[in-house]
């Protein structure tokens, strides 16, 4: 990885404050004060559980073959280490869980704020019961469900490292819309309407 490359990696957390689930928490709280646990616990949280992954994942690179690809350590990893059929079992139940509390909290949080900020916002509060706005989010979470699945499907020999440089590159993108929304004056619908459209057409592009 080229080092200009690898700094542009340090953009990277930026992302975290898009993620719908955290987003939502956000817009709903009625004070700062909401935050100050979250500011100040979040990061110690984070150094907790990654530093001990980031330095497991440099150490075992030293392990690997001379031609086998960095990215390939984790599948290199729970190929050597990862034998007993007990272990196995505990390690898949993890790596589900993680993932579907992760996708299931993206997803709702994405179908309330398709329902809300942009249908109801536009046909007003009252056009539709609560009945009908349950199945437009539940409409809308299918569509976005099999999106998704349909680009995994696309992008099934890609290496997890790539993968996971892309999706965090799209929330990263959405940070500039939202810091400007919040601190610049003249930022403008025009401004944002673009900003996402330039940010969705090289997602596209690097996908």
């Amino acid at each position: 990885v080229p080092p200009i490359m690898f700094l542009t990696y340090m953009f990277i957390p930026l992302s975290v404050g898009m993620f719908p689930h955290l987003f939502q928490h956000w817009l709903t709280a009625k004070s700062a004060k909401a935050f100050k646990l979250t500011v100040v616990a979040h990061p110690i949280c984070i150094m907790i559980v990654w530093v001990p992954c980031v330095l497991i994942g440099l150490w075992a690179t030293g392990k690997l073959p001379a031609d086998a690809p960095p990215a390939a350590v984790l599948a290199q990893m729970v190929g050597r280490l990862v034998q007993d059929p007990i272990i196995v079992g505990l390690v898949t139940a993890g790596v589900l869980a993680a993932i579907m509390s992760s996708l299931d909290s993206q997803f709702l949080c994405l179908g309330t704020i398709f329902t809300n900020d942009i249908v109801l916002h536009r046909a007003g509060p009252k056009k539709y019961s609560d009945k009908q706005t349950i199945t437009i989010a539940r409409i809308f979470i299918v569509v976005i469900v099999s999106l998704t699945y349909a680009l995994a499907m696309v992008a099934k020999d890609a290496n997890v490292f790539d993968l996971a440089i892309w999706c965090f590159s799209g929330f990263s993108a959405l940070f500039p819309v939202v810091f400007a929304a919040l601190y610049w004056k003249r930022a403008t619908k025009q401004g944002v309407v673009a900003s996402i459209l330039g940010a969705s057409v090289t997602w596209v592009y690097f996908f």
